[in-house]
């Protein structure tokens, strides 16, 4: 789980700048919805979120349930949140293939 969070939290703030730069090298033609979810606060929250579930589940005393269905939670984020990712990064790739160059 703490796998997945981590996973979750680089791509924004390793992979998102990358395509952020080479979206603006190559000068796509309008803003899409993917530079969107690359920049700012959204792609952090969307990694931290996990990190701090799975931080609380493990460091506050709880039952096992609660416990289990916090790290559920943590794994279901991280899996929306690769989506959310995915989807940012083609629509960038795509935006970025429709550019003009020259």
């Amino acid at each position: 789980m703490a796998a997945s969070a981590l996973v979750s939290l680089v791509v924004p703030i390793v992979v998102a700048p990358m395509f952020g730069r080479l979206s603006e090298s190559l000068g796509s033609p309008s803003p899409s919805p993917g530079r969107w979810l690359l920049q700012g606060w959204v792609p952090v929250a969307l990694g931290v979120g996990p990190f701090v579930l799975v931080g609380y589940a493990l460091a506050v005393r709880q039952s096992i349930i609660r416990r289990r269905v916090l790290l559920v939670l943590a794994f279901a984020l991280t899996v929306l949140a690769g989506v959310v990712f995915l989807f940012a990064l083609y629509t960038t790739l795509f935006s970025m293939a429709g550019a003009p160059t020259g």
